[in-house]
């Protein structure tokens, strides 16, 4: 496999456009009063493919580091890869929290209605700064809603070096069981325990559904690093996998979609064939790079856009103001998420990097 894989990259990005349009649809629905389209219904799935990817990428970038003796000790190992990875996500979760605590005031200070005050307390406010709001104790989201997902994933990341070690080692064979064991179970506890039949868990369940894809995912990248499927044509797998996904999102089928995607995934990281191409066009490329902007912000811009301080001022939700609005929100979010990634995320990223350890123990690649 490629050192770096430009079409897992581009998979990213339009997976976090996927989430968005699921999100922007609630606001299209909750305007106009009209049914959801089924296949932007099952658009929550993306954050499924985002905790397999995540898995696969950290095994990708960062499983040699464990699992072979560089001299470093363990306890170093882990300091210097948690610090890294803290560097990654904290300082864009902390500024769209501000951003959320300011929309919060700025809502209370115009009289706007606040559905749900529980997502707004102190100890929530708390949680979120401390990057565990999604370990239980939370009956809603809150503040900033997709940042669940960023609590998940710090979760993961404290795992990943006890998973690594555990996991790093083991043969094809026990790994291909060990990815559909961890997919099935979660699935399972998800269902038959928790009676969620759509994978909808996040700031209640939602280490569940996390651990499970970021458990498989890891297991994807040690088989592609075995070279289990030498015997025939990535780009036909790549091909079967996007059509399955594509019908189970067409269809509702929530546990066949997950399935579809990690398989995907493993497909896409040999790079060949027509989607793998399509997936490393600059443009999906650049779109998985500024993602994590794009994710973050995007609620926040929607709740504003379509806030009662806005639509204060509309008579209408089909009026010609609002829909200026539909027309300006999408590409308003994208020039958001690029600023957002090349003045603040990246910078900071870097300047955080460096301070960790300027001559960076570990390689990075584009898709970390």
């Amino acid at each position: 496999m490629k050192p770096r894989v430009d079409s897992l990259t581009g998979l990213r990005g339009i997976a976090a456009l996927y989430v968005m349009s699921f999100h922007y649809n609630y606001f299209f629905v909750a305007l106009l009063h009209v049914t959801p389209v089924r296949f932007i219904r099952m658009g929550n799935l993306g954050v499924d493919l985002f905790f397999i990817l995540s898995g696969f990428v950290l095994a990708h970038v960062h499983l040699n580091d464990f699992i072979n003796d560089h001299k470093i000790s363990l306890a170093n190992k882990i300091k210097v890869f948690i610090q890294l990875r803290l560097a990654r996500i904290y300082p864009l979760h902390l500024i769209t929290f501000l951003a959320a605590v300011i929309l919060y005031m700025a809502k209370n200070v115009s009289g706007a209605n606040i559905h749900n005050h529980e997502s707004y307390t102190a100890i929530a406010a708390l949680a979120n700064i401390l990057l565990v709001h999604s370990w239980g104790g939370f009956s809603t989201l809150t503040w900033n809603g997709p940042s669940w997902s960023i609590s998940i994933e710090w979760f993961l990341y404290l795992l990943f070096p006890f998973l690594a070690l555990a996991l790093g080692k083991i043969n094809k064979w026990y790994a291909c069981a060990v990815a559909i064991f961890s997919l099935l179970s979660a699935m399972c506890i998800l269902k038959f325990i928790y009676h969620r039949s759509d994978m909808s868990a996040s700031y209640d369940y939602g280490l569940i559904r996390g651990t499970g894809e970021f458990i498989c995912g890891i297991c994807l990248n040690i088989i592609s690093r075995k070279h289990l499927a030498q015997s025939f044509s990535h780009s036909l797998a790549t091909t079967a996998s996007t059509f399955t996904l594509l019908c189970a999102l067409i269809f509702s089928n929530a546990y066949v979609a997950v399935f579809a995607m990690a398989y995907l995934i493993f497909s896409l990281s040999y790079q060949e064939g027509y989607v793998a191409k399509l997936l490393s066009h600059r443009i999906c490329v650049y779109l998985g790079t500024i993602s994590y902007s794009l994710y973050l912000w995007h609620v926040l811009v929607l709740n504003f856009l379509f806030s009662p301080m806005v639509h204060g001022f509309i008579k209408n939700a089909t009026s010609w103001p609002a829909i200026f609005l539909w027309i300006i929100s999408v590409p308003l979010v994208l020039l958001i998420a690029h600023l957002s990634y090349k003045y603040f995320e990246l910078p900071a990223r870097l300047i955080l990097r460096n301070k960790i350890h300027p001559k960076k123990l570990y390689d990075q690649v584009p898709i970390s």
